[in-house]
């Protein structure tokens, strides 16, 4: 199970400016916070809403003790706008029983609208910094525990709830430890939480589990410096969120590193620039495709300075831990312990590779506009949204309405977040 056990023996913990703490210290903040949590109520069985934007030892120490408690663990996404609180994570999963807020995102007026809509009770991040008391035993709880809970994109239509056991995130931990190549003096730069299930399931639980030296680092504090960071401290694996970080972490990176660093994505297909970025920076691209209710990961791109670019790669299969079959309408999955479902999206297989052609939902007429305009665009229903919202644009079009927003806002972490785009579209 999740527990303090997946610590590795000589677990250490660091951030930019060279504070460190101890497995001893680690496991002593998990049982306070277990105390904290069993103070206010907490229960087997109840929800934990995490919202702590770096991933600090705080953020560590709820995920365990949220595990050690047999708590259900939710990572809250933000709202883009108060207009669409309503459609959060917050909401898929309210009533949330206890959730703990860092001060960064206190100052953010929609997100505590959101938490103080949907959670019962709210917790500070900084009232552990008075207690003292601790918890250290581990409630009895069983591997058939829900322990993560995660949702389709909602891409199309309602995000689905889907949930991960005590035994399925410790087993794809295990697995996924191997398919990202984490070793025991691997070196772990954690930038950011992140409301997505890959993250914990890819990257934060597999190099727990495995990897003895962490960081983490505030990209939202100083982004200029984080390479050198990477580079003074010979960081072998980090995960980025999207190509925003990408572009941000290249345009702040002036010479190749010494340590080959092994960047965890997923969310979109490779460009073709970034195998240049991998000949010029010393850098490879773990790029990963799944689902939550499908794979985590079921195909993996791995991309490196000899990598000759494909257009609309998804790389290969890593592993036989799912097996994967082409329908007329998509991919079925077999998921092991829990049958089959399907992912809707038009791929082919070529020689071990995996290609994306088109995904099922997207509107063939939007590609033809987007082609024939050369307009970065989509169009959801009867709304067209040009991804430039500083762009001077006399661009109409017979039956639609028009929208010039800014990608980046919408970009809620790997992608955009349609369901809460199309819930603010269906308002205006």
């Amino acid at each position: 199970m999740i527990s303090k056990n997946i610590l590795k023996p000589n677990f250490v913990y660091s951030d930019e400016y060279g504070n460190s703490i101890s497995r001893s210290e680690m496991c002593d903040l998990i049982d306070r916070w277990k105390y904290v949590l069993l103070s206010y109520g907490a229960e087997r069985g109840n929800s934990l809403g995490i919202s702590l934007v770096r991933v600090n030892p705080n953020h560590v120490a709820l995920v365990i003790a949220a595990g050690e408690l047999g708590m259900k663990l939710i990572l809250l996404d933000k709202p883009v706008l108060e207009d669409t609180i309503d459609r959060t994570k917050a909401a898929i999963f309210s009533p949330i029983d206890f959730h703990v807020v860092d001060e960064y995102l206190e100052e953010n007026t929609a997100y505590m609208k959101m938490v103080e809509a949907y959670c019962k009770i709210n917790i500070r991040e900084n009232a552990i910094n008075l207690v003292t008391n601790k918890v250290p035993e581990i409630i009895p709880s069983t591997e058939d525990d829900v322990y993560l809970c995660g949702s389709t994109s909602g891409t199309t239509g309602i995000p689905k709830p889907v949930y991960y056991t005590q035994k399925d995130c410790y087993d794809l931990a295990i697995r996924n430890a191997r398919v990202f190549d984490f070793k025991q003096d691997s070196k772990i730069c954690h930038t950011r939480n992140m409301h997505h299930v890959s993250s914990m399931l890819t990257f934060l639980l597999p190099s727990l589990l495995t990897s003895d030296r962490h960081y983490y680092y505030n990209i939202y504090n100083d982004t200029a410096n984080f390479p050198r960071f990477m580079q003074q401290e010979h960081i072998t694996h980090s995960f980025f969120g999207s190509k925003f970080v990408v572009d941000d972490f290249v345009a702040n990176t002036s010479t190749p590193f010494e340590t080959t660093i092994k960047i965890n994505l997923s969310g979109f297909t490779i460009p073709e620039n970034y195998v240049d970025i991998c000949k010029n920076l010393n850098v490879e691209f773990y790029s990963h495709y799944g689902s939550v209710d499908t794979g985590v990961p079921l195909l993996l791109n791995k991309v490196t300075k000899d990598s000759i670019y494909q257009k609309d790669w998804l790389g290969k299969k890593p592993d036989d831990y799912y097996d994967i079959d082409v329908m007329y309408d998509g991919i079925l999955v077999k998921i092991p312990g829990k049958g089959y479902n399907m992912v809707h999206d038009n791929v082919e297989e070529i020689d071990g590779t995996w290609y994306l052609n088109t995904r099922r939902e997207t509107n063939p007429y939007e590609s033809g506009l987007r082609e024939e305009t050369n307009i970065d665009l989509n169009i959801y229903d009867k709304h067209i949204v040009i991804w430039d919202e500083k762009r001077d644009l006399n661009f109409q079009h017979p039956g639609y309405k028009i929208h010039y927003l800014d990608k980046k806002t919408w970009t809620t972490e790997t992608k955009i977040n349609v369901y809460q785009l199309r819930g603010y579209l269906n308002k205006l």
